[in-house]
């Protein structure tokens, strides 16, 4: 029984491979994919999209723009003129003017009016002569443990110089010290 076993196995391979190489000829072609059946040359039919497309332009006209009005927009002056970023306050070091220091918050609010005041009584001369800029902010700032008065936002010690030695005529101790100040661009 074995001898036929062995027959039976082998004539069921060679059934097996005679199927699997009909069924893969079956699957193999001569033209190439894409191509219309039928022709041989082995081109594809180009599409036309015009036997697809149903959009008709004609239904959305152009309308003319008159174009020789003034032009209306909202974008601000300051962008229009390229001065987007004119006047922006940016903190650069730089230098101030001390005029006082102490423990005394009345003394250094009383200190701080008298700096003020003597900005405002400045005559045109003087303020000619040292080059002062016409804003000098006055700043009391506290850093314990004092009240320190400070004048001006120089971003050069020589300009901050220039401006102390026109304030060393009216106030006893002046002298310029590095800080953060505000700069406007």
């Amino acid at each position: 029984m074995s001898g036929l076993n062995i027959k039976s196995q082998i004539h069921g391979a060679r059934v097996a491979l005679l199927l699997s190489a009909i069924f893969m000829g079956g699957c193999g072609s001569s033209s190439r994919a894409g191509s219309d059946p039928g022709v041989g040359d082995g081109n594809p039919t180009p599409v036309v999209f015009s036997d697809f497309e149903d959009f008709d332009p004609g239904q959305f006209p152009d309308e003319l723009i008159d174009d020789r009005g003034e032009i209306k927009h909202d974008v601000p002056a300051a962008l229009m003129e390229d001065r987007a970023d004119a006047g922006v306050a940016q903190f650069v070091s730089g230098f101030r003017i001390q005029t006082f220091a102490s423990i005394d918050r009345d003394a250094a609010l009383q200190a701080e009016e008298a700096v003020q005041h003597w900005f405002a009584n400045l005559s045109d001369e003087v303020r000619m002569e040292y080059d002062i800029p016409q804003r000098l902010p006055v700043y009391n700032q506290f850093k314990q443990p004092l009240y320190r008065v400070r004048v001006g936002d120089f971003t050069s010690r020589a300009e901050a110089a220039r401006v102390m030695t026109a304030m060393a005529r009216s106030f006893q101790r002046v002298f310029v010290v590095p800080d953060e100040v505000t700069v406007y661009r």
